[in-house]
């Protein structure tokens, strides 16, 4: 049984009271109970099952759902982006397209057709997935979570910084952060950070700021792809698809099911200060 059959089964178990719920367990092998018992899953509501096309489509970011379109026949597009959110239909660039007035139960039976094109019947309910520390980053939109990686790519540059004596090529590097990137970055170079990482690629004393940004832009994905690594898959596969897909890839292609010794819990230890960091006003 996997985690998703145990977790529905879990789920339907709980709606029975302690009784009947024994009298179903007796008639189950003994590993499947033991596998239920394991999950120590609580729930008892369905609705996120049965309403979950509907709530993974309004989290994802517009540029998934690109490729989508192009699935669906073209008699049938005008209905299909009818049914998506206003905000998604404005990302793909569709608003001179007339929408449709249309129904929530139309709305709803168009959402699933997405969803099945989408390949991704296997994927956890947010509520079904497994208590994580990183639950948290599954509140946080696209904003919120492009903060947290420009953050954790401060890391990266901390460790170049501190090679640099000369404060008039620093100047050049502090006048490209904003305020509280900057009070961050003093945080990150009075730290030691256990990870040795390559350089940016970029002179970061002489580049212009939109340069310099890309390059902690970018460190920042590796990072926080790594950090994710250990995390159950849907977990991961929820926060790469708020953010577009060229992010969301970068972040894909960093993680694997197992943590890496040594590196993932620094660097899972990293977001969370950022996060802590970044709640503070």
């Amino acid at each position: 049984m996997n985690l998703r059959e145990a977790r529905i089964f879990n789920v339907l178990l709980n709606r029975y009271d302690p009784q009947e719920r024994s009298k179903l367990l007796s008639f189950l092998q003994p590993e499947v109970k033991q596998d239920l018992a394991l999950q120590g899953f609580h729930f008892d509501e369905i609705a996120p099952l049965l309403f979950q096309h509907q709530h993974v489509l309004e989290r994802m970011h517009y540029s998934w759902l690109k490729p989508v379109l192009q699935k669906f026949p073209e008699e049938l597009v005008l209905l299909v982006i009818s049914s998506l959110s206003p905000g998604q239909v404005e990302g793909l660039k569709l608003k001179k397209i007339p929408s449709m007035r249309l129904s929530q139960n139309v709305k709803l039976f168009i959402k699933t057709l997405i969803y099945k094109h989408l390949d991704i019947q296997n994927l956890l309910p947010i509520e079904f997935l497994p208590t994580s520390e990183f639950s948290v980053l599954l509140n946080m939109d696209k904003n919120k979570l492009m903060d947290l990686v420009d953050f954790l790519g401060l890391h990266d540059l901390a460790s170049e910084v501190r090679k640099i004596v000369n404060p008039s090529l620093l100047k050049n590097i502090y006048t490209s952060l904003a305020p509280k990137q900057f009070h961050y970055l003093k945080i990150c170079m009075n730290q030691k950070d256990k990870l040795v990482s390559p350089p940016l690629g970029i002179d970061i004393s002489a580049s212009d700021s939109s340069l310099i940004k890309q390059a902690i832009h970018k460190r920042g994905l590796v990072r926080f792809g790594k950090a994710l690594c250990g995390e159950h898959k849907d977990l991961v596969w929820y926060i790469a698809h708020v953010l577009d897909t060229g992010r969301g890839k970068i972040l894909l292609s960093q993680y694997q099911p197992e943590a890496i010794p040594a590196i993932t819990s620094f660097l899972q230890m990293q977001v969370m200060n950022v996060i802590n960091f970044l709640k503070k006003e």
